[in-house]
């Protein structure tokens, strides 16, 4: 290991290090901290801490948040090594939270600390991690399966816990380590509780990628150390502790990179740096022994903020809108009041916390073009600082306020809102109240939902509750919502519910939970017990596409962390509970928020909302909802539909429209980027061209849809009216849209206005949805999947798509009485918004390119549980063994196939369509595999079968589902269709005519290969 002393006292201008171990800092980077650590021979790791085992540690000294500002040091940490290893000793204030894991679990979560280290750049990352229950955690590059052999005792003590830890070289990747042996280390400490979560002394990010501080393993410690540092009134006090001989060297930099101010401090006194202007600095602090080598290094990013900062945020879309910040943390005295001159006028506004004020000026009465906002801090009378912005409002686009689609009414297919006494019915489902805070009865399309009534579990001082006294009384009844304020009573509690059922199915609950005086909460929880046939499948999502689960309901108990949208669904109907999703929930055990419990009939999911106790008389609010779902057309099967998806319009002319024609297209869906509604349409020219496609598709009697993804960057009006970060005092600042969700916006508005638009111009037939009303440009991360409070007012996102929902379908119904709504698979939690479509499209394929399996299939809708029929996009790939894993899923399910025009799908799919006519299987009844009076039977574990039986034949699909190529040996029941003994078959797809052995066929199948095989006498 090569040296990384190369220093003299000349040095501290440039202090330059690690040029040996591969690092070099930029002039105005943030350079990594360093430190001279030397050796402690006596230490042992057994928690047992000797009155001088420790006497040659070196104290590790300040530690930064997340900002790299200095922290209220957390800790203690001595830090020392020997023949051994490295030794860290932690002492940490307060009574820690945390409990036993396994080991490799999420320590992390808990209070921990942690060892981040490397023994040169490019080399492993090691992480040793410790939380407060003595459980451990360890990784190589992220690999939590490398398990070192390494020492780590944990201790509690009076208002203090402890951790004495000893991290071999060996698994460090040393050999042999020596005085001068430089070692690249960070330490952490997570505590989740406190007000300074998280503390590093290189950096505290949990990321593979962080930064490293230097250790130098040494005879002796560091002789120069900072035992604190403060910034107040625009002034950082620096007190270190300086050994005889040695010295400490402080240096201000401007954000220049030019040198402001430099100074030596003086052993054990503090020693004051003015910020002499408000802008950016960096602090440099360089220790150097008596022999002129650099011992320690510390630099801070710090920055003196004006006296006064003003953001203006524009909300135009909603309002118009001019939402403003007021901060005068920069002041050097605290102001009484904050005054802002408008127009004319004057708005005081006090300061709150941290002097940070906020005031909301409209601004409807303006005219377009320049306006001006002044912004005074005052106290005493006199004016401490002001603030002039400047930006200007631009004209409102055509689009904006339209109210297309809004005309109060329920569209078809959903239903008026009715509540009677203690029931209430909404979108095709009953809630049945009786005597109970939450439902005893759910009932969908005239079937119950629930096994057990819901129960909503509340305990006080660990006393589980029961609610003796209920009250419900309906404060607003419409044809679109009903509401009900909900009063429960038990021994030592109350529960305030504001219970809103919605016209498409989502009955949402704001919840209020009250200990009586004296009695703390303790946990709060919702159990929902299903029957078992409508809670087949599930899917569980949190807004992202990491955060996806879909597939079967596992057997037994399955536990997932908190999420904002879990669905349950089978046999035609679902339940969906979406939960908070602004803030996360006040959880010791996130990690098992969720948990399903399968049982013979009954299967139970239960949210839990609050797992640890309160203070005291405080209460626990939160928002949550249902909503339920049910199949409203049946399966797809291969409909008179019969999509097809058009990737360009380029040579898409009469002829190759007759084409299509001829293999049995029926409805051509457009999916050319340049070509995509938007309010004034792409062009003239480009209005050509789609008008002249659609009146060709009109004279072969096919339809034409176009694709609304609702791409609202490309629109002109974008860039001007988005509602984003305009000014902060004074300077402009673009790129900062803020976040919001678009389907309850003014954009929402926009993509009505934009289907409507194109519906017209270009005769359209309908539109196509690509992700319902989650457009390109807005935000829709974790924040906005469930329920969200964090703007004024409260917010679920889901009745926002449903009511974008809602609008589509009532324009495309004006426009055109027998036009198609139909949708692409969101596969999260916005599916079920899809009730209103005509068709629900779901990519055979997932993120990573690899097949649907049929759990994943029916969790996204494909039995049409959400609504819509079902219909799947074949691969448009040349993989053959894709295509065909997707063809026989769609069938076997008897979902509508969706090809790719150019694809070597669509002419599979028209050889299926052509064989559905001639046999007219839309008049058969289709039978899944199974049980020995199936028609058709395969007596192999990897036959996937459904077969559609008639007198005197029977089409069959069977699948292989496995990456084998068995032979499989085909059975057909042929006595009650008149059939055999001498039977004829053939598989349409290959051409392939299979032999007759006996009583049953024998078909050798390929890895994934689907056969659509026509069984008749010969």
């Amino acid at each position: 290991m090569t040296s990384i002393r190369a220093f003299g006292a000349t040095a501290a201008a440039a202090l330059v290090i690690g040029l040996a171990a591969g690092f070099v800092a930029e002039a105005d980077e943030i350079r990594p901290p360093l430190l001279q650590i030397g050796q402690t021979p006596e230490v042992v790791a057994d928690g047992r801490v000797g009155e001088d085992e420790w006497s040659g540690a070196t104290s590790l000294g300040l530690m930064v948040g997340p900002d790299g500002m200095p922290v209220a040091s957390p800790a203690d940490v001595q830090l020392g090594w020997n023949s051994d290893g490295l030794t860290i000793l932690w002492t940490i204030d307060g009574a820690p939270e945390a409990r036993r894991r396994e080991r490799d679990a999420e320590v992390w979560r808990d209070d921990s600390v942690q060892v981040r280290l490397q023994s040169e750049e490019g080399g492993p990352a090691l992480r040793f991690t410790v939380n407060a229950a003595g459980s451990i955690f360890d990784s190589r590059n992220g690999d939590s399966s490398w398990n070192p052999l390494w020492k780590s005792v944990t201790l509690r003590g009076a208002g203090h816990w402890r951790v004495e830890m000893l991290i071999p070289f060996a698994a460090i990747g040393i050999v042999g380590p020596s005085a001068d042996t430089p070692l690249r280390a960070d330490f952490i400490i997570n505590r989740p509780g406190s007000a300074d979560p998280v503390a590093g002394w290189a950096t505290p990010s949990q990321s593979e990628a962080a930064a490293y501080g230097f250790l130098l393993l040494a005879p002796s410690g560091s002789p120069v150390m900072l035992a604190d540092a403060t910034i107040e009134n625009n002034r950082v006090t620096v007190t270190p502790r300086i050994e005889p001989g040695a010295g400490l060297r402080v240096t201000l930099f401007g954000a220049d990179g030019a040198e402001v101010a430099a100074c030596d401090a003086v052993p054990d006194e503090p020693l004051a740096v003015a910020l002499p202007a408000p802008g950016f600095y960096r602090l440099r602090l360089a220790g150097f022994s008596s022999a002129g080598e650099l011992v320690l290094q510390r630099e801070f990013a710090l920055t003196r903020r004006p006296p006064l900062v003003v953001t203006a945020t524009r909300r135009l879309l909603g309002g118009p809108r001019l939402a403003l910040t007021i901060d005068g943390s920069g002041l050097e005295v605290d102001p009484e009041v904050y005054a802002i001159g408008f127009g004319g006028s004057e708005l005081e506004v006090p300061p709150g916390p941290m002097r940070i004020g906020e005031a909301t000026v409209d601004l409807s009465g303006c005219p377009q073009g320049e306006i001006s906002v002044t912004v005074t801090a005052r106290a005493e009378g006199r004016d401490l600082a002001c603030e002039t912005l400047r930006f200007t409002v631009p004209e409102p686009p055509d689009w904006a306020s339209d109210h297309l689609g809004r005309e109060g009414h329920v569209a078809d297919p959903a239903e008026a809102v009715r509540a009677d006494g203690e029931r209430v019915r909404c979108g095709g489902a009953e809630y049945n109240f009786d005597d109970q805070p939450m439902p005893i009865s759910i009932r969908v399309g005239g079937r119950e939902l629930l096994s057990a009534p819901l129960r909503l579990k509340v305990a006080v001082d660990g006393a589980p509750q029961a609610w003796t006294e209920t009250n419900l009384r309906w404060t607003e009844t419409s044809d679109t919502q009903a509401v009900a304020v909900i009063v429960a009573e038990s021994p030592s509690a109350q529960v305030r519910i504001r219970a809103s059922c919605h016209y498409g199915g989502l009955m949402t609950f704001e919840l209020k939970a009250s200990p009586h005086a004296g009695g703390a909460l303790t946990a709060v929880a919702l159990e929902l017990p299903l029957v078992s046939r409508h809670a087949e499948s599930l899917m569980v999502a949190d807004g992202t596409p990491e955060g996806l689960f879909g597939g079967s309901v596992p057997g037994g108990v399955w536990t997932h962390g908190a999420a904002p949208a879990v669905w349950l669904g089978g046999d035609g109907r679902g339940l969906q509970w979406l939960g908070s999703s602004a803030a996360r929930w006040p959880l010791h055990s996130p990690d098992a928020a969720l948990r399903t419990t399968r049982s013979g009939e009954q299967t139970t999911l239960t949210v839990t909302l609050l797992d640890q106790a309160l203070e005291a008389g405080t209460p626990f609010e939160t928002a949550f909802a249902l909503q339920t779902t049910q199949r409203r057309h049946g399966s797809g099967g291969q409909s008179d539909l019969r999509v097809a998806i058009l990737s360009s319009l380029d040579g898409c002319d009469i002829a190759a429209l007759s084409d299509l024609h001829a293999q049995g297209v029926r409805t051509v869906v457009l999916d050319d980027a340049r070509f995509r509604p938007r309010p004034g349409g792409p062009g003239a020219s480009a209005d050509a061209e789609v008008v002249a496609l659609a009146a060709a598709a009109h004279e072969l009697g096919m339809r034409l849809l176009l694709v609304a993804d609702h791409g609202l960057m490309t629109d002109p009006a974008w860039e001007a009216y988005r509602d984003e970060v305009l000014v902060v005092s004074g300077g402009e600042v673009r790129g900062e849209a803020t976040s919001m969700n678009c389907a309850g916006s003014a954009w929402g508005d926009y993509a009505v206005a934009a289907v409507a638009d194109a519906m017209e111009r270009y005769d359209l037939d309908g539109v196509h949805l690509r992700g319902i009303a989650t457009p390109p440009g807005c935000s829709i991360g974790i924040g906005l999947s469930g329920y969200s409070s964090e703007r004024a007012g409260a917010d679920w996102s889901i009745a926002a798509a449903r009511e974008m929902m809602m609008r589509l379908r009532a324009v495309v119904d004006e426009c055109k009485p027998e036009g198609l709504l139909t949708v692409e698979c969101p596969g999260g939690a916005f599916s079920p918004a899809t009730g209103l479509a005509d068709l629900l499209m779901i990519p055979m394929v997932d993120a990573s390119g690899a097949p649907l399996s049929p759990e994943q299939f029916i969790a996204l809708g494909g039995d049409g549980a959400f609504g819509p029929a079902a219909a799947a996009i074949l691969p448009s790939g040349a993989d053959q063994c894709a295509l065909s894993s997707a063809l026989g899923l769609a069938l076997a399910e008897d979902a509508a196939l969706i090809p790719v025009v150019g694809s070597p799908g669509l002419a599979i799919a028209a050889h299926v369509w052509e064989t559905y006519d001639n046999f007219e299987a839309e008049a058969a009844d289709r039978v899944r595999s199974g049980g020995s009076d199936a028609p058709v039977r395969v007596a192999h574990a990897d036959a996937v079968v459904t077969s559609w039986p008639r007198i005197g034949q029977i089409l069959a699909v069977v699948h292989n589902s496995s990456d084998d190529s068995p032979v499989f040996e085909i059975e057909v029941a042929g006595k009650p269709f008149n059939l055999g003994p001498r039977l004829w078959a053939e598989d349409i797809i290959s051409g392939q005519q299979i032999p007759l052995i006996g009583s049953a066929m024998r078909m050798r199948m390929a890895p994934r290969q689907t056969a659509l095989i026509l069984i008749r006498n010969r």
